[in-house]
């Protein structure tokens, strides 16, 4: 296997795991010394047909239930659902957007 192999292999592994571009490129550099630009990781994400903004949508998807019990239950799983994404490397600003939009009450 090649280091391009490595690569194209340890970027999707960690795609299909949730995190970011950015938290890729930098697990990359500090667990496997690669160096990795922004840009290769994101051609690796058009293969896939993801973006990063698709995959936090996917995220939540999975994350929120289809009923919430109250509007207490309702604000328990956004805020654990922005932090699981808040982990995963994604940009705060989209996060908090997408979250909002998807936790709006009909």
């Amino acid at each position: 296997m090649t280091e391009d192999d490595f690569k194209w292999s340890r970027i999707t592994s960690l795609m299909r795991k949730g995190y970011s571009a950015y938290f890729i490129r930098k697990k990359l550099q500090i667990e496997d010394q690669i160096d990795v630009s922004k840009d290769e990781v994101i051609k690796i994400f058009e293969e896939h047909n993801l973006t990063e903004e698709l995959l936090v949508k996917d995220i939540i998807d999975k994350k929120r239930p289809i009923a919430f019990k109250n509007e207490s239950d309702r604000q328990k799983i956004k805020n654990k659902i922005l932090r699981y994404l808040q982990n995963k490397g994604h940009n705060w600003e989209i996060v908090s957007f997408l979250v909002d939009e998807e936790f709006k009450v009909p």
